[in-house]
């Protein structure tokens, strides 16, 4: 016997026990499907309280998508198909209650086949309570039965035999949808867990949670075969503090976190807080929902609310003094889901997509080179070939925001689709301010993918950068002026 039939059961069961629980059986449906089980709900009799038990929430909001292509399915084929003696006109509005709902979901939600259904009312409570409401009073009308050739009144069985009535008739209209809700169930389902060590299975996450990933002169990492990072402490400094992290959900194996975080230049501990922006971001990716990778629609505020915290855990433990940062580190990261990607930025670490058309650098820089040129070019921002340039301006790495900031402001979010691209490439600027838009082309169009970030450190590591600058003669930027980081996430 399916979940959805215990269901069923349970709910027949109790209206027969107690016929007064019918005007609260839309709110019992909805609560048991967005809440927790009530199992109070539910009479003893029969074992109907001990049918839902084993139930979760989500088993109810299937019950609900189901019953409602049932009660569809039942609808249309009554009012088109039935044979001339039997009267259709109970199959109006005060049997199939609010009927436009029911259509309404099963013709855009739930037989479209870009919405997983059971996500979708799991993330809307609003629209599932409308369609629970709907459901639950049809389904447990207690007003009709079929006596062979008409439906009347039948307070005593609480319209068991409609509800048969309608199984019989929406089961076979309505097999395609209900297919459809199958594989809804199905890619949804958790997978098994498997008793490993999730820090053992990736290197980098087990360095970052140490705390000795930024005790390294060089680290490279390399995790499924689609996430690769590449360290270096560089030719100029002497103390690592980049950090990185490269995940899959413990979950769902293609679901993707990677990024990237500078601490501030010139400040003291400038390692600790890129190590607790990166350390504190895989601890909120772990206990994200697996599921979410298929329906993202509240990773943003999730991920907003993420950095936000670790931005606070930074200015507790290093207090600005004097008003200004005491310890602070720049964030990119980047959320990759079923369809989309989600980028964080904040400072001037980089996220540049690569697709056969070419790269393109999907965050903005805060920073003063930045701001100004965007307050001159009417919020324009620059091209590819500005790009290049700003970067040998002198004042380049003077940033307008970076994490340790008490007053944070607002997020740089983008959202893109994955289809754009087939690399995607975050950088600290110790990669960026050496390497043009061409050279990361070049360098992840015609290196093999395990070598791309480790041909970018390396560029930024060995070449300077040249340009003959406007009005100011030559302007070099010397090859391992910072600490080098580059991840990637390669589809």
């Amino acid at each position: 016997m399916t979940k959805v039939q215990d269901i069923d059961i349970a709910f027949a069961e109790t209206l027969k026990k107690h016929p007064d629980f019918i005007p609260n059986i839309s709110q019992i449906l909805y609560k048991n499907a967005t809440s927790r089980i009530e199992p109070t709900n539910f009479t003893n009799t029969n074992m109907a309280r001990t049918r839902v038990l084993r139930l979760d929430c989500r088993d109810f909001i299937e019950y609900i998508v189901r019953n409602a292509v049932i009660i569809y399915s039942a609808y249309n084929k009554l009012i088109y198909n039935s044979p001339r003696h039997i009267n259709n006109e109970w199959a109006n509005a005060s049997s199939f209650y609010d009927i436009g709902e029911i259509q309404n979901a099963v013709e855009t939600i739930i037989t479209n086949r870009n919405i997983n259904s059971i996500l979708y009312y799991t993330s809307n409570p609003n629209a599932l309570f409308a369609l629970a409401n709907a459901v639950a009073k049809t389904r447990f009308n207690p007003n009709w039965y079929n006596n062979g050739y008409s439906y009347t009144p039948d307070p005593l069985n609480k319209g068991e035999d409609f509800r048969r009535q309608i199984d019989s008739i929406g089961l076979s209209a309505g097999s395609e949808m209900l297919t459809k809700i199958d594989h809804d169930v199905e890619i949804i389902k958790p997978m098994a867990k498997v008793n490993v060590n999730y820090e053992a299975m990736n290197r980098c996450l087990r360095e970052v949670v140490a705390g000795s990933q930024v005790k390294y002169n060089r680290s490279e990492y390399a995790l499924d075969g689609t996430l690769y990072a590449t360290q270096d402490v560089g030719r100029k400094r002497k103390n690592q503090e980049d950090s990185v992290i490269i995940l899959t959900h413990p979950d769902n194996d293609q679901f993707k976190f990677i990024a990237v975080a500078d601490g501030v230049g010139g400040l003291d501990g400038g390692e600790k807080a890129s190590n607790m922006v990166v350390k504190g971001l895989a601890e909120w990716f772990k206990s994200v929902p697996a599921d979410a990778y298929y329906l993202p629609s509240g990773l943003k505020e999730s991920l907003d609310n993420a950095i936000r915290k670790i931005n606070s855990d930074i200015t507790s433990k290093f207090p600005p003094r004097n008003g200004r940062v005491s310890v602070g580190s720049t964030l990119v990261g980047a959320i990759v889901t079923e369809n989309d990607t989600i980028i964080a930025n904040i400072g001037d670490s980089r996220a540049y997509t690569v697709s056969p058309y070419g790269v393109s650098l999907v965050t903005t820089d805060e920073s003063k080179v930045w701001a100004e040129f965007m307050y001159e070019h009417g919020g324009r921002r620059p091209t590819a070939a500005e790009i290049d340039d700003l970067r040998f301006n002198p004042e380049s790495n003077f940033i307008t925001k970076c994490l340790g900031n008490s007053n944070l402001g607002t997020i740089q979010m983008t959202t893109i689709p994955n289809s754009c691209y087939n690399t995607l490439l975050l950088l600290s600027d110790g990669v960026s301010d050496l390497l043009s838009h061409e050279d990361i082309r070049v360098i992840a169009q015609n290196t093999p993918r395990d070598e791309i970030t480790r041909a970018l450190v390396d560029k930024a590591l060995n070449n300077n950068a040249v340009k003959q600058a406007r009005f100011t003669g030559d302007r070099v930027i010397p090859a391992g002026k910072d600490n080098a980081t580059a991840a990637m996430y390669r589809r």
